[in-house]
């Protein structure tokens, strides 16, 4: 099966010319080709001299340089800048009506595309032609991109624990599925596949999804090198925001990394469903676990690896009406919302920026941004440019192996959010694996 790139080389020998001697009895024709010589490499000499002047001319007076902005197009690459090792991920939902573009995925490392469905027997399926057409589609884009690692997943739903559970506790359904996924890979030229199970929740469970994870990477080591493969596939996992209390740490022998689902902080709709809380926020005094630096602390401290984990952010806003104006007007951190006629949702960042962002507000405990609307009594959270500079500098300081992106195609056109997420992966300084945290 051939693959997007060359998955061996072949060592092309050049034979040495042999070079050939002269007589006295042609000397006169040896010099006569020597002068002609002369005269090939002085004029040589002269045109390429001639070019670099003008080269160097060209350069330094701007010959070459353009004021005009031109736009760029969906297929056209951007090469990446100097990579230090941080990864860039992003989960690209094939339901999105929205074109990716070259231009984002050159700001990536990772990209993993979904969903694509696991049926109960183990074998994999396109929930429709369109998604099917619209995954090769993309998949040929991102093969432009230099480096780019393309993988998919297979969930369309938060919670598929009891389909997946039944697919994996029995031996032919779960090799069924290994062998689909390898069969996949090699079908669409893919470099890796992202699991999720939502969630393993007894011991059994998770001795499953080790074993599972362990017996896909055997298969995808001995696919790679059966096909001569110059890297290995990537694998990855998902896990949720509370470290289990099962211990799994074998599953990073198997693994390349671990995206930490850090958004979805659900106090706000949970144990206080009448306030408005941020869904993402860095530190939290009040809620105490939910926050993402305590998630984090909590799997790095566990794995000693926090360079195999990635932490989850997504571009979104969520809003509340019918918000109840607070006695004291300075007071505008968790609000209530009253009882009757509230209204909870959430926006793509690409609406968030319809709102009058000149009255947004920084939360400097939560590093999260808000607006309180007194007038309509409406209340937003939203991840902001700011709030995520603020995540780049913890995954930095706190050597986390990377950010994670869920879709996408909720920044606006001008990929304001994504251009701010890409910024983790310059080169700003030498960080090294060691856990940044105080451990108990």
């Amino acid at each position: 099966m051939a693959t997007r790139s060359p998955e061996h080389r072949k060592a092309i020998v050049y034979d040495p010319l042999q070079a050939h001697g002269t007589t006295a009895d042609n000397y006169q024709g040896f010099m006569s080709k020597k002068s002609n010589r002369v005269c090939l490499y002085f004029c040589c000499g002269f045109i390429m001299s001639t070019i670099f002047a003008f080269v160097s001319y060209s350069l330094v007076h701007g010959v070459f340089l353009t004021d005009e902005t031109v736009d760029v197009p969906a297929d056209r690459v951007v090469i990446p800048e100097k990579s230090c090792g941080k990864r860039v991920v992003a989960y690209h939902d094939l339901i999105t009506n929205r074109e990716i573009t070259g231009s984002q995925l050159s700001k990536l490392t990772h990209l993993i595309l979904l969903p694509v469905q696991v049926q109960p027997n183990g074998t994999l399926s396109f929930r429709s032609e369109g998604e099917e057409r619209k995954f090769q589609i993309i998949v040929k884009r991102a093969e432009k991109v230099p480096d780019l690692k393309i993988m998919f997943s297979f969930t369309d739903s938060r919670k598929n624990h009891n389909h997946f559970s039944k697919i994996v506790e029995k031996r032919e359904t779960k090799e069924n599925l290994i062998n689909s996924i390898t069969s996949f890979i090699m079908t669409h030229h893919l470099d890796g596949v992202d699991v999720q199970w939502r969630w393993p929740e007894t011991e059994t469970d998770f001795f499953n999804f080790i074993d599972f994870c362990k017996d896909l990477q055997r298969k995808l080591q001995a696919l790679a090198k059966s096909i001569k493969r110059m890297t290995p596939f990537t694998l990855s996992v998902m896990f949720p925001r509370q470290k289990p209390s099962i211990n799994f740490n074998d599953i990073l022998y198997y693994v390349d990394f671990i995206t930490i689902e850090t958004v979805y902080y659900d106090m706000w709709r949970e144990q206080f469903p009448n306030e408005t809380v941020h869904f993402c926020p860095l530190y939290s005094k009040k809620f105490g676990k939910g926050s993402l630096d305590y998630t984090m602390r909590e799997y790095s401290c566990f794995t000693n690896q926090p360079n195999k984990l990635n932490i989850l952010v997504e571009f979104i806003g969520r809003f509340w009406e019918n918000v109840i104006e607070p006695q004291n007007s300075s007071k505008t951190i968790g609000l209530k919302v009253g009882p009757m006629n509230g209204k909870v949702d959430w926006m793509p960042w690409s609406k968030v920026i319809k709102w009058d962002m000149s009255t947004a507000s920084w939360d400097d405990e939560a590093k999260m941004s808000y607006i309180w609307d007194a007038y309509q009594r409406k209340y937003m959270v939203f991840e902001s440019e700011r709030s995520l500079q603020e995540k780049i500098k913890y995954v930095l300081e706190k050597n986390i192996g990377g950010l994670a992106v869920w879709r996408i195609d909720h920044d606006d056109y001008n990929d304001t959010m994504l251009s701010v997420l890409t910024t983790a992966k310059q080169c700003l300084g030498n960080y090294s694996d060691d856990v940044n945290y105080t451990c108990n």
